[in-house]
């Protein structure tokens, strides 16, 4: 059988969400330093980890330099680091503190995970400190997560307590799964048909769909030829897509559709 790629794998979140701690907890050896000073992480270091006998590069992201002592400059380099790693990684796994809650910090990294077009999987870490908590469940947080965290809606959600090394069992399974569905390659005919007959049901604007195909993987990405653009309303957009994850899975991946003019000059396959 071909030899299987080293999925690299990046854990971004803002300073001492516990990346490092979470590294090392994969890791099963203390590689990083960890400490709860922010920004005690001196380098970006990759290692390679083994779980469930599967091997995984872990780009740690932790790297800021402590130059700069103000919050503001760890949270700047931040998400300079997070940007180049997400650069190198074929998925993400951006860490939340289960403690202080979701804040505009992880929001932004999430936006450029979004936006560099990364496969993702959130992690609520310290969940140990909240298992204990009266009436605040595993639903309630995701609840809450996923209100925040609203355009990552299509990343799983995984519960983990690093310090006590918990909630990894199923990570392999997740990530290769996620990234198993991210190399789906939908056929151009059977695409064609499936959103035209998609399109009756929503279209306030009456596109006309000519060809659509999926145009690429890295994210998955799906282009349509139409009468006119403008005439792709965004509701109709967003029912498409939501539609292509109903058929197509694309666990933990944005979908990116692109509308273009006219009809193709010739049937691109």
């Amino acid at each position: 059988p071909p030899k299987r790629r080293i999925p690299r794998v990046a854990i971004v979140g803002r300073p001492n969400v516990g990346k490092s701690t979470l590294t090392n907890a994969l890791l099963g050896q203390t590689r990083m330093i960890t400490s709860p000073i922010a920004g005690t992480t001196v380098d970006a270091v990759d290692s390679v980890a083994v779980l469930n006998g599967r091997e995984y590069v872990l780009v740690d992201t932790a790297g800021i330099r402590r130059k700069s002592k103000t919050e503001q400059g760890i949270e700047v380099l931040s998400v300079v680091q997070a940007r180049k790693a997400l650069e190198r990684a074929d998925i993400a796994l951006l860490v939340l503190d289960g403690e202080e809650g979701i804040s505009d910090q992880d929001e932004k990294i999430g936006g450029l995970i979004e936006e560099a077009g990364c496969a993702v999987a959130l992690v609520l870490n310290k969940w140990d400190t909240q298992t204990s908590k009266q009436g605040f469940s595993k639903e309630i947080a995701a609840d809450v997560v996923r209100k925040k965290m609203a355009y990552l809606r299509y990343a799983p959600l995984l519960f983990t307590s690093a310090i006590k090394g918990k909630g990894f069992e199923d990570l392999a399974d997740l990530i290769d799964e996620i990234l198993a569905q991210r190399s789906l390659k939908v056929p151009t005919h059977e695409f064609t048909e499936w959103v035209r007959d998609k399109a009756q049901i929503h279209n306030p604007m009456s596109a006309k769909f000519f060809l659509c195909h999926q145009s690429g993987r890295n994210p998955p990405t799906f282009a349509c030829h139409v009468n006119d653009p403008k005439r792709i309303h965004f509701s109709l957009k967003r029912h498409l897509v939501n539609a292509i994850r109903e058929r197509w899975g694309f666990m933990g991946n944005p979908v990116r559709m692109v509308f273009v003019n006219g009809k193709p000059e010739k049937d691109a396959r």
